[in-house]
Formats: structure tokens, sequence, C-alpha cells
């Protein structure tokens, strides 16, 4: 058959008698390792050092719920008061994750491009002086800052910042980002945290991760914390909800006549 028309993988391998993960048997990994290490295993390809398997770990628990902060925990329990399907919930909430919310894959490619840029304006100080300058002048807002409820600090990113100096996993990403933070403050004249999103995209930058795969680990994090708002909604029996009228402002014509 052409190239075109059959699949290849480096992931997986399945036989009649065992399921092969990045070439270890399915069966040593289920006694051996835990999900953290076997998720880092299955999107890096390679098992994780102590220190990436417990900042991997962290990362993991900050994003695993926000209550009704998160757009996907409301989508989800909107989906399943009109169709109480777990599937739905689940896949509907995840539909949600993006530049606004839950997703770092923004703050990655924000922190990679300001990477590039220092390799030719040297010095950190000046890429974050001139970064923040550059997204000033066009108008657009630096992905990973600022929080609609952690208004001076977010706690997850404070715990994550913590365990990545204890655990060798901040380098260049960090460093620079934290200095863009600290210039962007002292221009605006007035604190906007770092929120988790940009953390952990730095940390993981650091790690070696791209940002397509800091999307993805986003979505299995907060997968735990989805799945029992959706279970909860539908064991609450709450059929059809729907946003009571005062919070509903209409913007259209009134009174329009058919000619």
């Amino acid at each position: 058959m052409a190239d075109g028309q059959t699949w290849r993988t480096a992931i997986s391998d399945v036989t009649a008698d065992d399921i092969f993960i990045r070439g270890y048997s399915i069966q040593e990994l289920m006694q051996r390792l835990t999900f953290t290490e076997v998720t880092y295993l299955t999107i890096r390809g390679a098992l994780p050092r102590p220190s990436e398997r417990d900042m991997l770990d962290a990362i993991l628990i900050a994003l695993v719920d926000h209550q009704f902060v998160s757009s996907h925990v409301t989508a989800a329990r909107f989906i399943v008061s009109g169709n109480p399907s777990v599937v739905a919930g689940l896949a509907g909430g995840v539909l949600t994750a993006g530049p606004y919310t839950l997703s770092p894959e923004s703050a990655a490619l924000f922190i990679d491009a300001a990477v590039a840029r220092k390799q030719t304006l040297g010095s950190v100080a000046d890429t974050a002086r001139v970064v923040v300058a550059e997204m000033a002048e066009r108008g657009e807002r630096i992905p990973g800052f600022g929080h609609v409820t952690h208004k001076v600090q977010d706690p997850r990113t404070v715990t994550l910042r913590k365990r990545a100096a204890e655990l060798g996993c901040a380098g260049e990403r960090v460093e620079l980002y934290e200095a863009i933070h600290a210039e962007f403050v002292r221009r605006k004249g007035r604190a906007l945290p770092i929120n988790a999103d940009g953390m952990i995209a730095a940390i993981l930058g650091d790690m070696g991760w791209c940002a397509a795969e800091m999307a993805g680990i986003a979505v299995v994090a907060a997968m735990p914390g989805l799945l029992a708002h959706v279970v909860e909604e539908i064991q609450q029996r709450v059929p059809h909800r729907f946003l009571p009228t005062e919070a509903i402002t209409y913007t259209g014509p009134i009174g329009r006549q058919l000619p």
C-alpha cells in the first residue's frame, strides 16, 4: 500500500499477548509506575526523572478543578442539564479550552516567541522591555497574566513556582517570563498576577514540552473535576438550566414592522 494509506506510530504496539507503550509492557507499567509517570512516558516518549514526575504531578493537581470560575465546568453542566449524558458533558466542557481558559498553549507560544527574540536582543532585561512595549503598541494582551478571581496572586502559581525551584524545573523560560511580567507591572503601574496557565507554560517549556502537548495535558488535568461536576449535575436532577432574565440584556431593535 502507498504510504498515504498506511498508519504509522511510535506510541504503542498491540500483540495477542501484550500491549506496549513506547516499548514497555503495559503489564509491567501497571505494576510499577504511577499514572503520572505513564502519562509522561506516553506523551514525551521517555520515562520521567523523579523531579519531572513530581513537577507534572503538581501541574495535574493545580488544574483539577476551579468551580464555576472555569468555563468548561459551566458549559458541561449546562449541557447535561438538557442532555443527561456524561460523555456529552465531558466533550462539551473540553471544547471550551482555549486562549482564555484552561489551556497554557497561547502562553507557551508567546514564551517561545520571546525566547527567539532574546537570541537577537541578547539580555533578559532588554527582551522584556521590547516585548512588553511591542505588545502594548499593538494593544494585545499578554497570555497568562491576570485572573478574574485571584486579583493579587494566583495561589496555584505560587506553589508551582516554588516546586519548580525545588525540583530544578525552572530555567530560561521561567526567568524570561517573570522578567516580562515584572516589566509589564512596571509599565502599567499596577499588579497583575501570573496565572496558573502562564506559569505552567513556562515550566513545561523548560521541561521540553511543546505548546500542543501542554494544551492536551491541561485537559487531562481538568478531567477529574469535570467528570465530578457532570455527574453531580445529573444527580441533582435540575432539568434545563437557563439564565435568569435579570442576567440578560436585549440589545436588538424593538417593534419592527414587516413591509
